[in-house]
């Protein structure tokens, strides 16, 4: 089972459009990051990145990860990949740089955001209640189980 990532890029030069054929567990929401002229993309466990001008891969690169990926974000060193058993640093080539796992999955059944990027930490809510703080080296800063 597949998923169609359709992205149109308009420009003074005209519109390019292009398909990504993904995994099916593939998320819309909070899936790319536009810096520049490049556009990162992620397809749950894989990225890829454009040139927007014309529509060329820069880079493409697959990586291991535990369940699915909801959402990258830039960060100073490299991106985070929330996923739903682990949070991942990638460096700006996409190589794992570390990973942070909880008791249970990064999904929350309350008004508890389960992922919520901050200037100096990452603030996360497991399915059970538990809340994590974790720098962005991977470290725990601060932990309250229910």
């Amino acid at each position: 089972m597949y998923k169609t990532f359709s992205i149109q890029i308009s420009s003074l030069r005209g519109t390019i459009s292009i398909a990504l054929i993904c995994n099916f567990y593939s998320y819309v929401e909070d899936c790319a990051v536009l810096e520049n002229e490049t556009l990162t993309i992620l397809q749950n466990d894989a990225i890829v990145q454009l040139n927007v001008n014309d529509g060329t891969v820069i880079n493409f690169k697959e990586f291991d990860c535990f369940g699915c990926n909801y959402g990258i974000y830039r960060v100073q060193n490299g991106y985070i990949i929330y996923g739903e058993i682990e949070i991942i640093m990638l460096d700006i080539n996409f190589n794992k740089k570390w990973s942070f796992s909880g008791k249970d999955i990064f999904v929350s059944m309350s008004e508890k955001k389960a992922f919520e990027l901050c200037e100096n930490s990452i603030k996360l809510y497991d399915f059970e209640g538990n809340f994590y703080e974790i720098d962005f080296s991977g470290k725990l800063k601060s932990e309250t189980d229910i």
